[in-house]
């Protein structure tokens, strides 16, 4: 069998190119990964022998959207892993957490995560880079990032010393955390709880970096002056102004333009809802903003408000107009390979083709 892609196939010579394609190999880089985290109890995945009363882990699926295979966890959190420093400097300490996980939000660049607890405590995994299986037979057992080693039995809470995962306490409150908000930059966390006769504060925000300080530094400081006596549900940092920020509660939206000075001045702000009339003063659940860019998606910075049993509402007040964008960095420069002449040799008639700009004018001379 001939194997030369230019010698014959099947005994018949193929026919000449005259212009062979030149087009080069194009590589589209990717600019986001898809990743799952979830709080999970499942004995063939977060038992934990050495902590059988502490069965509750954080995992993360490192290809939640590759159908083509069964979806696989790695552990990243769980009581009786490793712990960073008040610096979020990774060490060989471990942290208790006798708490269970209630609710979750990754930071905006992916590597780190936060969670609550029931016990009211705020945690931080740090250093989420590279996901391996959970599987002792992936890689042949040699790649794997579980905070614990694959040992007999599975669940053997023996700490995995190549394990780069650490979750840090960075929070002790006396009431309920109700929502955790992160900025665009991620520099700033919201939480907000649910006891409005406390004076300890509903609405509060960290002073140091959140992604290396840990509980001894991180400052918390309140930020609810005017909004006694509410409840709160869920919080907003606006996409594009990390100082404006929402809040859920009792009697619908508050608003305040300026997160960070001392006292923010908070205003209810129903009356702005432009889905048909003003918001009732209701219960609101959750609050979310449509944070892909304007070029890529017709709703950019709209916000919507679910509330309870009241519906879906939204506010077109941050909405940004949607345009189409050329990126000049993808597009390669039209060169003369784009203009063709066919027949050749011709007969004395010939055609001409070319890939040309809309609104482009072009000139042909024969000599």
């Amino acid at each position: 069998m001939n194997t030369n892609p230019s010698g014959p196939k099947n005994g018949v010579n193929p026919p000449s190119v005259v212009n062979p394609a030149t087009n080069p190999v194009e590589r589209i880089p990717t600019r986001a990964s898809a990743r799952l985290a979830m709080i999970m109890n499942n004995d063939d995945i977060t038992k934990n022998s050495k902590n059988p009363n502490s069965p509750y882990a954080l995992v993360v699926s490192k290809a939640p959207l590759n159908l083509n295979s069964p979806l696989s966890f790695v552990r990243v959190s769980q009581d009786g892993c490793r712990t960073d420093d008040a610096s979020g400097n990774a060490t060989t300490n471990t942290i208790s957490i006798p708490g269970k996980p209630l609710m979750l939000e990754w930071s905006k660049a992916g590597t780190e995560i936060y969670y609550a607890t029931d016990d009211n405590k705020l945690y931080r995994v740090s250093h989420i880079t590279d996901i391996m299986d959970l599987s002792p037979s992936s890689y042949s057992g040699k790649l794997y990032t579980d905070v614990f080693t694959y040992t007999a039995p599975i669940s053997s809470g023996t700490i995995n010393p190549v394990s780069p995962y650490r979750t840090t306490l960075i929070g002790s409150f006396t009431k309920p955390i109700t929502s955790i908000s992160i900025s665009k930059d991620d520099k700033t966390l919201l939480l907000t709880f649910n006891d409005p006769t406390s004076s300890s504060g509903i609405v509060m925000t960290n002073t140091l970096d959140p992604k290396t300080a840990n509980v001894s530094n991180i400052g918390w400081t309140k930020k609810d002056n005017g909004l006694t006596g509410l409840n709160t549900y869920c919080a907003l940092i606006e996409k594009n102004d990390s100082k404006k920020v929402f809040v859920g509660t009792d009697n619908g939206v508050f608003y305040t333009n300026d997160i960070t000075v001392a006292s923010p001045t908070w205003k209810n702000v129903n009356d702005d809802s432009q889905a048909g009339g003003k918001l009732p003063n209701v219960q609101v659940f959750d609050l979310k903003q449509q944070v892909l860019a304007s070029n890529e998606c017709y709703n950019s910075g709209q916000i919507y408000v679910a509330t309870n049993g009241r519906g879906i509402w939204a506010t077109s007040n941050f909405l940004q107009a949607y345009y189409v964008d050329v990126n000049s960095e993808n597009m390669k420069p039209l060169t003369e390979n784009s203009l063709n002449i066919y027949p050749n040799p011709s007969n004395g008639q010939v055609n001409v083709s070319f890939i040309g700009m809309e609104g482009e004018t072009d000139a042909v001379q024969v000599m």
